[in-house]
């Protein structure tokens, strides 16, 4: 784990340091409006504290700053978007230019099942959807009450971790939504874990969450994936 560095841009405006206007700001996180979107609707949403990374902030956060952020999240997600997906990048091979974690909502994309190629990145390359041939092809590598992970090959040198929830959790903002912040942050813990056991911080990586049915898996069970592997710089677009 490399060592934050302080003066990136979004510390700066933390500190106030660069004008912002933030759409909600809350003892831990914020949520502002993305200067140069990807999407029709496409809002930043940041925690306060020094973290480089998705994996970084899911194994080092405490629960109080996880679960403001998370609420932050179901509560952009609520006043702003009908549905959305976020996504958050990892690591210089990841395309993550700014290295303080962030997460991406975009929203008010017109296509049933749009991918993050077309409306997010340089490249159509990186789908929402898993294909049936990637269950197939996976092995689970964790399995809880509330959650299974998957690990497995997709296509085009890509590598997947898949994490799928209860039938029971409709999607990812709802179970947030729900504020069963314990369960959801043993959740994220156990999957920051896997992502050292993997090493995928290394080879950089892409987080997506989508909102809607449009992202459950085949067996409708809603899931958050990670895209991964050594060479996954030369397959995601900009940050």
């Amino acid at each position: 784990m490399r060592k934050y560095e302080f003066g990136n841009v979004f510390d700066k405006i933390l500190k106030k340091e660069i004008a912002c206007d933030f759409l909600k700001e809350q003892k831990y996180a914020v949520a502002f409006k993305d200067i140069s979107p990807q999407a029709p609707e496409h809002v930043l949403v940041i925690p306060s504290g020094p973290y480089i990374n998705y994996i970084d902030f899911f194994e080092r956060a405490s629960i109080e700053e996880v679960a403001d952020l998370l609420d932050l999240l179901a509560c952009v997600r609520k006043e702003r978007f009908s549905d959305c997906a976020a996504i958050s990048n990892q690591g210089k091979f990841g395309k993550q230019e700014v290295l303080h974690f962030h997460i991406h909502l975009i929203g008010g994309i017109k296509q049933k099942t749009p991918e993050i190629g077309d409306q997010f990145c340089e490249k159509k390359l990186i789908p929402y959807e898993l294909s049936r041939n990637y269950f197939a092809r996976s092995k689970k590598i964790l399995s809880l009450e509330d959650f299974i992970i998957l690990d497995g090959e997709y296509e085009q040198g890509l590598r997947v971790m898949c994490v799928l929830l209860s039938p029971a959790r409709r999607t990812f903002f709802d179970w947030c939504a729900s504020r069963d912040f314990e369960k959801i942050n043993r959740m994220l813990r156990d999957m920051a874990s896997k992502c050292g056991e993997l090493n995928i911080e290394a080879g950089g990586s892409r987080l997506v969450i989508g909102g809607s049915t449009n992202f459950y898996d085949n067996k409708k069970r809603f899931c958050l994936k990670i895209f991964y592997n050594a060479c996954v710089g030369n397959m995601l677009g900009r940050d």
